[in-house]
């Protein structure tokens, strides 16, 4: 028989974890914004008064530094927003988000890093692996290249039913408990995902973001 499972604590909803970090960043934004504004009309009230064109080109500079700074504040508060959900494991809004900020620029290279990074921790080890080849396609000299690199390498070498290294816990991504050494274990077809056997079945098929496997084999952990 399995192990006696347990759920973790209820980690706060997303909505929360969300609120604080965007909230902050919207209050810099604005605050940016403020000061932008502010150079933009000083420019136009000199170049106004001096009859010259060189206080609207700086106005007009101005305006569109103030646009680029305050849109890159408010999508480092995504990510960081994105960086609380991973850390209470909440990885499907998480991941929906992160990958809405790939082609920002400024935070592309680190939320595509943390897309494998996320179903890495899931132990989603085909999902993972396909991520981090992505990463550094996209990214051959990105701030996390040497640690996709390593990561990637170490996935491809490992045995298909390992998805996570020896030391590290394997939760289940459903109910988010660990999964025991005397637990019934079953690795989803899709992505090599260890699940408890009776979590699998009532979710359903895969408990991962991006898998929309609905078999299973049952494992033995080694």
């Amino acid at each position: 028989m399995g192990g006696k499972r347990s759920k973790k604590p209820a980690a706060p909803e997303p909505d929360a974890l969300r609120r604080s970090h965007e909230g902050a960043a919207a209050t810099r934004a604005f605050g940016a914004g403020v000061a932008f504004a502010g150079g933009v009309v000083l420019a136009l009230v000199i170049g106004a008064a001096l009859r010259h064109p060189l206080p609207f080109v700086a106005a007009v500079a101005a305006f569109f530094m103030g646009v680029g700074t305050v849109t890159g504040i408010l999508a480092r508060g995504r990510l960081a927003a994105c960086r609380a959900l991973l850390d209470h494991e909440r990885w499907e809004p998480a991941i929906v988000e992160l990958k809405r900020l790939h082609g920002r620029g400024g935070v592309g290279d680190e939320a595509t890093y943390l897309v494998a990074l996320a179903y890495d921790r899931q132990g989603a080890r085909t999902l993972a692996l396909e991520s981090y080849k992505a990463y550094l396609k996209r990214f051959k000299r990105g701030v996390w290249s040497v640690e996709a690199r390593v990561r990637a390498a170490e996935l491809e070498a490992a045995p298909q039913v390992t998805t996570r290294p020896v030391e590290v816990a394997v939760n289940c991504p459903f109910c988010k408990a660990e999964v025991a050494d005397d637990a019934a274990v079953v690795a989803c077809d899709g992505c090599g995902t260890a699940h408890h056997a009776g979590c699998y079945e009532e979710q359903g098929g895969c408990a991962v973001y991006g898998c929309r496997s609905t078999t299973a084999r049952a494992r033995v952990r080694g």
